[in-house]
C-alpha cells in the first residue's frame, strides 16, 4: 500500500465511505396521472440506512460521469428526483385545472422541520438577494442610520445595503475579516456605534468558507438592540443548522446551493414580522382586502411576501431534494464533505507553491476550501480545470483574493479529489 494511500485512509474514514447495507426502497418515481398524484410528500428518494456511498449518490443525479463538479457554492446540481417531481407537479395542475399552493405549503413545512423553526416564519422567495432586499427595504431605515457588513459578503447580500446608501443615506460599514476566523466577534463589536441598527455577516462566506461565530454576534445584536441579520446561503444544506437555537431576526438562504433545490427558490425566515413594512405586496398578501374602500389589512406571517403568482412546481423540487438530504442526514453530509476537505488540504498545505486562504481551524471551517497558486494565473487555472479537464471549481475575485474555490459535497468522490489534487500540481508548476 502506498503511503498516499495510507495518508487518505487516516483522513477519510473507512465508515464514512462505507458501503450502504441496504436500501430499503428503489428510486421510485411518483405517477404522472392526475388521478394517483398526491402531495404527501412520500419518500420517493432511496432510504439510505448506512453514512455516505456516494457511488449510489452519483447514480441520483444526471451529471455526466467524466465531469467532477466542486461548485456546489455557487449552484447546484439536482437530481433525477427532483427534475421528476418538477415536471409531474406541472403535468398534474395542468391536466386538473386548479389553482392551489400546496406545494408551496409542504415546501415551508419541510424546510421549518428541517431548521427547526415555526413554519410560519418562513416565507418562500426566489433567492438569497431576494430575501436580503425585503429585510433592508421593509426595515424602512433613516439617513445616517449605520449597517455593519463585512468585506466578504456577496454581491446580492452586500447590494442591497449600498443602494440604500444611495437612496436614504444610510451609512453601511464594511468590517475586514480575520482569515483565521479567530477575531471576528472582536472586529465587528469595535465598529458598533450608538447609530448602528443592523449587523448583516454571513453564516459561512461565500470566498473562503469561514465559518462565523453567528451565536454570538446574534447575542451581541440582543444585547445592544440591534437587529441581526444572517445570510445562509452557504450554510443551508451543508451542516445541520438549528435556526431557532441561533435566534436572529432574520435568516436568508437559497435551494439552488448545498440544497440541492432547483433555481428560483429562496427562504426567508423572519423572528418577528412587525419588523417590517412588506416591500411587495398583492394577491396572497393580506388578510383583508377591500377595494371599494381602498383598504388593505397584511397577513401577520412573513409568508406575505409570497405576492402573486409563483412557479410552485420549483418549490415540490425542493421539497424533493429535503427529502434526499433528510434520508441522507445532515450530520453525515457533513461528515462527508469536511473528510474530503480535509484530505485535500492535508495533501497540498506544505506545498510552498500554494497559499491556503480558509481557515485552519475546525470550528471556522467548512467544506469550501479556497487556495491560491502562486505559480500560475489562477483565473486561468478555473478555464483550464474546466476546459482541459472536465473540473468545476469557481475564480474568486471578491475582496481581490484572486483564488480558487472548491467546494466538496457528495456529489464528489475520493478519486475525484485524489484528480483535482494531481492536476493542480500539474497546472502549478
Amino acid at each position: 500500500m502506498s503511503n498516499k494511500t495510507k495518508s487518505r485512509r487516516a483522513f477519510i474514514k473507512l465508515a464514512v465511505f462505507s458501503g450502504i447495507s441496504g436500501i430499503i426502497s428503489p428510486l421510485k418515481s411518483i405517477a404522472t396521472s392526475s388521478r394517483s398524484f398526491k402531495f404527501d410528500l412520500k419518500k420517493s428518494v432511496a432510504q439510505f440506512q448506512t453514512p455516505i456511498n456516494q457511488t449510489l449518490i452519483r447514480k441520483l443525479f444526471p451529471l455526466e460521469l467524466k465531469k467532477s463538479y466542486f461548485n456546489l457554492a455557487s449552484h447546484s446540481l439536482i437530481s433525477n428526483e427532483v427534475i421528476n417531481r418538477i415536471s409531474e407537479i406541472l403535468t398534474y395542475y395542468s391536466t386538473v385545472a386548479i389553482n392551489d399552493r400546496k406545494p408551496m405549503e409542504q415546501c415551508r413545512e419541510s424546510l421549518a422541520k428541517l431548521f427547526k423553526v415555526d413554519k410560519r416564519k418562513i416565507a418562500l422567495t426566489r433567492n438569497a438577494t431576494e430575501s436580503a432586499n425585503i429585510v433592508a427595504k421593509g426595515l424602512e431605515l433613516n439617513a445616517n442610520d449605520e449597517v455593519i457588513i463585512t468585506t466578504h459578503e456577496h454581491i446580492g447580500g452586500a447590494s442591497p445595503w449600498i443602494a440604500l446608501a444611495k437612496e436614504k443615506g444610510i451609512k453601511v460599514i464594511p468590517v475586514e475579516l480575520d482569515l483565521a476566523g479567530k477575531t471576528n466577534l472582536e472586529r465587528i463589536e469595535k465598529n458598533i456605534t450608538p447609530k448602528t441598527q443592523v449587523i448583516y455577516v454571513s453564516h459561512i462566506t461565500c470566498t473562503t468558507g469561514m465559518c462565523l461565530p453567528v451565536e454570538s454576534i446574534v447575542r451581541l445584536c440582543q444585547k445592544k438592540n440591534i437587529i441581526s441579520c444572517i445570510d445562509g446561503a452557504q450554510a443551508m444544506g451543508m451542516i445541520p443548522l438549528d435556526i431557532g437555537k441561533i435566534n436572529p431576526d432574520f435568516y436568508i438562504g437559497c435551494g439552488h446551493k448545498w440544497l440541492l433545490g432547483p433555481r428560483g427558490t429562496g427562504i426567508l425566515y423572519a423572528k418577528d414580522t412587525s419588523l417590517l413594512t412588506p416591500v411587495f405586496v398583492g394577491s396572497y398578501s393580506d388578510a383583508d382586502f377591500n377595494l371599494a374602500k381602498t383598504t388593505i389589512t397584511y397577513r401577520d406571517e412573513i409568508s406575505r411576501e409570497e405576492y402573486g403568482t409563483r412557479n410552485i412546481a420549483l418549490y415540490g423540487g425542493l421539497s424533493s431534494s429535503i427529502e434526499l438530504l433528510e434520508s441522507l442526514t445532515l450530520e453525515n453530509i457533513s461528515q462527508y464533505a469536511s473528510s474530503l476537505a480535509t484530505y485535500f488540504r492535508h495533501q497540498l498545505e506544505d506545498d510552498s507553491k500554494i497559499t491556503f486562504l480558509s481557515p485552519k481551524m475546525k470550528k471556522y471551517s467548512s467544506s469550501i476550501v479556497t487556495i491560491r497558486l502562486l505559480n500560475t494565473n489562477n483565473r486561468d487555472a478555473v478555464n483550464n480545470l474546466l476546459n482541459k479537464h472536465n473540473i468545476f471549481a469557481r475564480w474568486i475575485y471578491e475582496c481581490n483574493l484572486d483564488a480558487i474555490r472548491i467546494s466538496f459535497s457528495i456529489l464528489n468522490s475520493e478519486q475525484e479529489v485524489d484528480r483535482l489534487i494531481l492536476t493542480l500540481r500539474e497546472l502549478n508548476q
